[in-house]
């Protein structure tokens, strides 16, 4: 994540937004960009810390994965409201809960099915490798 972040940051068109270089720090999504990282970093402490608590690999991989899509969206909730009522940066007219709606709440339903897909996955090959 660190070297896409990086990547993007010099230049290289590899965010959606298709915004490079220091202008991406203008975008709400680079609020989620940073959760991509923080979820790195607390994703597998989690699993740790709850791996002896959930014996079920299915159930703790999509536990880890909301937690995970929690931070992320966080991360790149309050990186919004950061651009839109302190810097600024973008129209003002947004308030705190259309922020919300239009960053966080209409991907919820499809992140959470990908939560799903990712625990089965994740259990799989977890399972492969073992073998």
């Amino acid at each position: 994540m660190g070297v896409y972040l990086v990547m993007g940051l010099i230049g290289i068109p590899v965010f959606s937004s298709s915004v490079a270089g220091i202008a991406s720090f203008t975008t709400p999504s680079f609020g989620f960009i940073i959760g991509f990282i923080m979820m790195g970093v607390f994703i597998p402490l989690f699993k740790k810390l709850l791996s002896n608590k959930i014996k079920n690999r299915y159930c703790l991989n999509f536990i880890v994965s909301i937690i995970g899509l929690f931070i992320d969206y966080l991360c790149g909730f309050i990186y919004a409201i950061f651009l839109y009522k302190v810097l600024m940066v973008l129209e003002t007219d947004m308030t705190v809960f259309k922020i919300f709606v239009n960053f966080v709440a209409i991907f919820i339903p499809f992140d959470i099915i990908k939560c799903v897909l990712a625990s089965i996955i994740s259990k799989r090959i977890e399972d492969s490798t073992i073998n």
